[in-house]
């Protein structure tokens, strides 16, 4: 399903674009996670965002928890 190179100017701009992309920032990929950016961020919320937001986290890690069994069901039946 490739498109042909001539419509990307075949040695043009775009043929080494995946040459170009930026590497994510490994400080600003950690700031995402730290607890005392995440409660100002809830600082910065409504209180009815604030419970929205909680209840987000939490249902995350619920989710997180639930998939981590199925994955460890999964790799018990496969290792049988």
């Amino acid at each position: 399903m490739g498109l042909p190179m001539r419509v990307f100017g075949g040695t043009g701009e775009y043929a080494n674009m995946h040459n170009h992309i930026p590497l994510p920032d490994l400080a600003s990929s950690l700031a995402l996670f730290d607890p005392a950016s995440i409660w100002s961020g809830l600082q910065q919320l409504s209180s009815l965002q604030q419970r929205q937001k909680a209840r987000a986290i939490v249902v995350g890690r619920i989710l997180k928890r639930q998939l981590s069994k199925v994955r460890t069901l999964m790799h018990r039946n496969k290792v049988k």
